[in-house]
């Protein structure tokens, strides 16, 4: 242990191999792998609204899905413009973009989720502000094909690496107000 004023010389550090145990000495201390705690135990992660009438409010986020960052939000409601609008969150994770869309005075907002239990947060999270918003559980790509509502700002956020983009983002247009935009986070 160092106290204040103390300090390591050089010559005293060793280098630590890459794979400091063996298989020896796993059995010689009793070491165990690590192993993933249960799901139930993850900490459920909180993520915030950044701006509008709910700014600060906190939102209960699933554990396990890529959060939109504050700074992302920040940048897509400084350019546009949702006041009034219509605004559709396609795979919606925590809805953290359509709740920020309507905490900044958004008309409306359809959240679409495929997981049952994250439609459940989502549900919660709009329920603690008001109960505004529609969600909608499903495959984004189905839903989509079905839908006939039309949206000023459609807002995506699909996982990565697979296809979701390349197959949804061609059925966008047919639920697209005139001038209205798409916004693909990927």
């Amino acid at each position: 242990m160092l106290d204040a004023g103390m300090r390591i010389e050089k010559d005293t550090l060793k280098e630590i191999p890459e794979d400091p145990f063996t298989d020896s000495d796993v059995q010689r201390y009793g070491l165990l792998p690590l192993t993933p705690l249960p799901s139930s135990l993850y900490f459920q992660p909180m993520t915030r609204i950044c701006g509008g009438k709910w700014k600060g409010r906190k939102l209960s986020s699933p554990s396990g899905i890529r959060l939109t960052s504050g700074r992302v939000k920040e940048a897509l409601f400084s350019m546009v413009d949702v006041e009034g609008k219509d605004f559709l969150d396609l795979f919606a994770g925590s809805g953290a973009v359509g709740i920020e869309a309507l905490s900044r005075g958004a008309k409306n907002a359809v959240f679409v989720e495929k997981r049952r239990e994250i439609v459940k947060i989502i549900k919660k999270n709009l329920e603690n502000l008001g109960g505004v918003g529609k969600v909608i559980r499903g495959d984004a790509e189905r839903v989509v094909r079905k839908m006939e509502e039309k949206f000023d700002v459609i807002f995506m956020d699909p996982p990565y690496e697979r296809g979701y983009v390349e197959r949804v983002l061609p059925l966008l247009p047919s639920l697209l107000r005139e001038e209205g935009i798409i916004v693909v986070e990927h």
